[in-house]
């Protein structure tokens, strides 16, 4: 009897011996902002992709196919990004998931995009990141349908002026929501008394928030990640204790209620999952979430794992000889948690939107 040639690589879980009529391993990177102001999202996001890769192996889905996953930290930076992504490509994975932030998302892919690797960012968003021919694959609406939900809703529940403040830090992503935002909020009669930008760097926000409340908008919109949104509620606070708060997508996980505390109640955002959601599935991943990180998932776990769950569900349909990319292309649709993923022909994926609120501490519907 013939035997196959025998092999060994290191996987998450050690040392693996596999012969010919064993799949080969799948190489999973992870490039998430680890380190910075995102840490929030960037952690959240590996987690989902985690424990999208355990469940697969575990249900037997990757047909004993065993899993090597590499973790790179993009930090908050073009630098750090690009550089993360260059290690990634050199050790050749099959799909790369993440980033999160536009910005290092923009570093990241030229790199890898080069290398012919597939990236599934899970929740970039900037318009000028759709439509494109490359290896990005994005789980998100664009900030031009994130922007004009948050416009209709909130022009429509009596909103009709606003002032905003603007994160230079992810400015591609903060000045494409804001154009999408403004332009179709503006086209409904809303109008915008005052715009401001800040500096994650920036300690003392009192100047800014100031020009923004002077005109008296009816409410104050946050472009900024959940740190900055949360510390921007808090000096807001100070100065003017009822206007109300609206925060987009970006700042909406716990740590914004962490950071916030008191000074975020009622504050109001979009998000692109259900929290509310009963189904098997979706308390399943809940439960294990929970018990293997010991906190609550965020949007961007759920994001994140739907990705991963796309990029393993192509890979094990696809026939010799087919890319990764073409898989995701044709053989969809994938299975999400919520939802099922479709990729467009230029991988873009559209997601539900719920309106939600803070309330006693905890993200619910309105």
């Amino acid at each position: 009897m013939a035997v196959g040639a025998v092999v060994a690589a290191l996987t998450a879980g050690g040392l693996v011996l596999w012969n010919s009529s064993t799949p080969a391993p799948v190489r999973i990177g992870i490039l998430g902002e680890m380190t910075g102001r995102s840490t929030d999202i960037g952690i959240a996001m590996r987690n989902g992709v985690l424990i999208a890769i355990d469940e697969y192996k575990t249900k037997g889905l990757l047909k004993g196919a065993e899993v090597e996953v590499l973790v790179r930290d993009a930090g908050d930076t073009r630098e750090s990004a690009e550089q993360a992504a260059r290690e990634l490509a050199a050790a050749r994975p099959l799909v790369v998931v993440g980033p999160v932030n536009t910005v290092t998302v923009e570093a990241a892919l030229p790199p890898l995009d080069a290398a012919g690797i597939v990236v599934m960012a899970p929740a970039a968003s900037a318009l000028h990141l759709s439509g494109r021919d490359d290896h990005l694959f994005r789980g998100n609406w664009t900030t031009r349908e994130n922007g004009s939900d948050y416009a209709r809703h909130y022009f429509d529940a009596g909103i009709q002026t606003v002032s905003v403040v603007i994160n230079l830090n992810n400015r591609s992503f903060a000045d494409s929501w804001f154009t999408e935002f403004r332009s179709a909020y503006e086209a409904l009669g809303g109008k915008v008394l005052a715009h401001e930008y800040f500096d994650s760097a920036d300690s003392n926000l009192e100047g800014v928030l100031q020009k923004l409340l002077a005109p008296k908008p009816a409410a104050l919109v946050l472009i900024a990640n959940a740190t900055d949104a949360g510390r921007l509620a808090q000096q807001t606070r100070k100065l003017n204790a009822d206007v109300p708060l609206i925060a987009a997508e970006w700042a909406g996980t716990t740590h914004l209620i962490q950071q916030g505390g008191k000074a975020v109640e009622g504050l109001r955002i979009v998000q692109n999952v259900n929290r509310d959601d009963t189904s098997v599935a979706y308390q399943s991943f809940i439960a294990t979430y929970r018990e293997r990180f010991n906190r609550e998932p965020e949007y961007v776990s759920i994001l994140s794992y739907d990705m991963a769950a796309a990029a393993l569900q192509a890979h094990m349909r696809r026939t010799d000889g087919m890319g990764l990319k073409q898989a995701l292309l044709t053989l969809g649709p994938f299975d999400g948690l919520q939802q099922k993923i479709r990729f467009n022909a230029t991988g873009d994926n559209g997601r539900a939107a719920y309106f939600m609120v803070v309330r006693d501490g905890r993200f619910v519907r309105e």
